[in-house]
C-alpha cells in the first residue's frame, strides 16, 4: 500500500520546523506493516492508496487538491470533532523521526489533558483532564540526548512531577515547550526544576494578571537554587484588552533578563480573530523587543501621529466609537489611589473593588499592584494601587 502523509502547516509555514507527532506516528504504523509512506502531493495524488492530513492551526489553509476521501485530523480543522484521537494502535507506535531529519530531538507528553477551564484553551475538550500517558524512558531516542516535552500542565499532575524528577542525573536536556502554570511551583518543584538540564529555557504562561504574583514568586524560589530570571521565558496570551497584556509586560520585565513571548488570541471555532492592535502589540512591541525600552503607552505615544493619519472610519457610528475610545484612552487615569490596609488575601493584582467615603472619588477601582507583608512590629499589611475603572463609555 501507497500511503500519503500531508502536514498542512509545512507547506504553509515554509520555515516551519516543529515535527508534526501524529503524522510520525502515522507514518511509524504503516512502514511497520510493510507499507510504502511518503509525503503526499497533488500531482501524483491519484496514485496513494490512502491519504492522511493533519492541520493543527485555525489559521492555516487547507489544501484544495486534497482528495474527499483524505482523512483528516487535528484541531486546526473546524469541522473535525474537537476530541478526535489516533486509533489506539496508531498511537502506540514509536514516532517515525526520519520524515523529519532535520529534527534532532525526541518530543511527546509524559502526561495529556488539563485540570482547568481557561476559555481560550481547547485541551480540555480535547484531551479531558490530566492524566498520566507515557513515562520520559518511552518518549527518548537513543540518537540524541534532546527531550522536548508538549504537556500542557504536567505540574497539575504528580506522576508527571515524579518523571520530571526522575530526569535529574540522567543526562537528558529538555524543554516543556507549552510553558507550566507557575502556581503550581512550591519550594520541592523549584527545587527539581532547577535540577534539570533546560535546553534553554524554564517556560511558564501569563495569561491573567493574577498570575504574575505566582511567577514573581517562582523566579524568587528558582533564584533560591540558581537559576535567574534570565533562564525564564513567559508566554503572554493578548486578548482584546490590550493593555491588560500590556501591564502584565510592565511587570514582568522588572525580572531582569527574562524573555516575553506573545501572542494574539484567536480561535476561529469560536469566531475570535485578533484585532490589528493586538497583532501589532505582539508582534511589534513585544517580538521586536521594543517593550525593553519603553512602555506600551510611550509606544502608541511615539506612533501616534502615524496611527491618526492611518485611522480611517466609514460611518457617523465608527467615527463616534472612535472618538469615545480614544476619550477612554485620555481618561484611564485620571483617578488612581494607594491604601494600606490589614493583610487581606483576597487583594491581588486585577480584582475590582468599591471605593466609598471620599466624595467624588467614591466608586470601583481595579487593583493595580497589591504587596503583602508582615512584620513583627506591624503584622501583616497590604499595600495597594488603584485606577478607578471607567463606566459609562
Amino acid at each position: 500500500m501507497r500511503v500519503g502523509l500531508h502536514d498542512a502547516e509545512r507547506d504553509y509555514l515554509k520555515h516551519k520546523r516543529f515535527p508534526n507527532y501524529a503524522l510520525m506516528k502515522i507514518s511509524a504504523y504503516h512502514k511497520a506493516r510493510g507499507d510504502s509512506v511518503e509525503w503526499w502531493d497533488p500531482i501524483t495524488s491519484h496514485t496513494f492508496d490512502l491519504i492522511y492530513s493533519s492541520k493543527i492551526f485555525d489559521f492555516t489553509p487547507e489544501n484544495p487538491y486534497l482528495p474527499p476521501s483524505a482523512i483528516r485530523g487535528g484541531t486546526g480543522y473546524p469541522d473535525i470533532p474537537i476530541n478526535q484521537t489516533l486509533p489506539p494502535e496508531i498511537d502506540a507506535a514509536f514516532p517515525d523521526y526520519s520524515i523529519y531529519p532535520e529534527c534532532d530531538y525526541a518530543i511527546g507528553y509524559i502526561t495529556r489533558g488539563c485540570p482547568n477551564r481557561c476559555p481560550w484553551c481547547v485541551v480540555p475538550a480535547k484531551e479531558g483532564g490530566i492524566k498520566p500517558y507515557r513515562a520520559w524512558e518511552q518518549i527518548v531516542r537513543p540518537d540524541t540526548k534532546k527531550l522536548v516535552l508538549m504537556d500542557n500542565n504536567i505540574l497539575a499532575s504528580e506522576y508527571g512531577i515524579l518523571q520530571l524528577e526522575s530526569l535529574i542525573g540522567t543526562g537528558y536536556e529538555i524543554d516543556l515547550n507549552q510553558g507550566m502554570d507557575a502556581r503550581l511551583v512550591t519550594d520541592r518543584i523549584a527545587g527539581i526544576l532547577a535540577r534539570l538540564k533546560w535546553i534553554r529555557f524554564i517556560r511558564f504562561s501569563c495569561d491573567q494578571i493574577p498570575q504574575i504574583e505566582a511567577i514573581e514568586r517562582a523566579a524568587e524560589l528558582l533564584e533560591g537554587y540558581g537559576k535567574k530570571p534570565y533562564n525564564l521565558f513567559i508566554y503572554l496570551l493578548v486578548t482584546k484588552d490590550v493593555e491588560n497584556a500590556a501591564y502584565r509586560v510592565e511587570r514582568l520585565k522588572r525580572l531582569k533578563g527574562i524573555s516575553i513571548y506573545a501572542q494574539a488570541e484567536r480561535n476561529d471555532r469560536k469566531g475570535i480573530i485578533p484585532k490589528a492592535l493586538q497583532k501589532e502589540f505582539a508582534q511589534r512591541f513585544v517580538y521586536g523587543r521594543c517593550y525593553l525600552k519603553e512602555s506600551w503607552e510611550e509606544y502608541l505615544t511615539r506612533h501616534k501621529e502615524k496611527r491618526l493619519q492611518n485611522e480611517k472610519v466609514s460611518t457617523r457610528e465608527e467615527a463616534r466609537q472612535l472618538a469615545m475610545k480614544r476619550l477612554r484612552q485620555k481618561n484611564k487615569s485620571e483617578y488612581k489611589a494607594s491604601f494600606t490596609l490589614t493583610g487581606d488575601t483576597r487583594l491581588v493584582a486585577g480584582v475590582t473593588v468599591e471605593v466609598s467615603g471620599y466624595g467624588a472619588f467614591d466608586g470601583k477601582y481595579i487593583i493595580e499592584t497589591a504587596t503583602h507583608s508582615v512584620s513583627k512590629s506591624g503584622g501583616y499589611k497590604t499595600d495597594i494601587t488603584l485606577r478607578r475603572v471607567l463606566e459609562g463609555y
